[in-house]
C-alpha cells in the first residue's frame, strides 16, 4: 500500500507543479491591458497638449483674420440679417390689418353662405306648391 500512495502521491506533485509553472490567463492579458493604458496616456496628454495649443493659437489667429471677419459680419448683416429684420418688423407692423382682413373674410364667408341658404329656403317657401296626396299638385297655374 505504501508503493501505492507514494506512487499516488508522485503523480500529484508533477500535476500541481505544472499547474503552478503554466501561465495563468490574467498573465496573458497583462501586455494588452499595458499597452491600453499606454494608448490611453498618450492620448490624454495629446489633448492636453491641444488644448494648450488652443489658449495661444486663436488670439493669434483672429488678428489675422479680422479683415475677413468683419467683411463676413458686414455681409451677413446686409443680406440675411436686415432684412430679416426689416421684414418681421412690417410683419409685425402690419398684424391689426392681417387680423383685421381675415376677421372680415371669415365672416364675410359665414353671412354669405347663411344669407344664400336663407334665401333658397325662402324662395321654396314661397314657390311651394300644396301636393295632394296623389302626388297632384294643386294650386296657380
Amino acid at each position: 500500500m505504501s508503493v501505492a500512495s507514494s506512487a499516488a502521491a508522485q503523480s500529484v506533485v508533477p500535476t500541481a507543479r505544472s499547474l503552478t509553472n503554466a501561465d495563468s490567463p490574467i498573465s496573458q492579458f497583462i501586455p494588452y491591458i499595458t499597452t491600453t493604458f499606454s494608448w490611453f496616456k498618450y492620448i490624454l496628454s495629446s489633448i492636453a497638449s491641444f488644448r494648450l495649443l488652443l489658449f495661444w493659437l486663436p488670439p493669434i489667429l483672429l488678428y489675422l483674420f479680422a479683415p475677413v471677419v468683419v467683411f463676413l459680419e458686414i455681409v451677413v448683416t446686409v443680406f440675411f440679417y436686415q432684412p430679416y429684420k426689416t421684414i418681421f418688423y412690417l410683419l409685425e407692423a402690419l398684424y391689426p390689418l392681417y387680423v383685421l382682413t381675415g376677421v372680415a373674410c371669415i365672416t364675410g364667408g359665414v353671412l354669405g353662405l347663411t344669407g344664400r341658404q336663407l334665401c333658397r329656403l325662402l324662395v321654396y317657401l314661397v314657390r311651394s306648391e300644396e301636393v295632394d296626396l296623389k302626388g297632384k299638385t294643386k294650386g296657380r297655374h
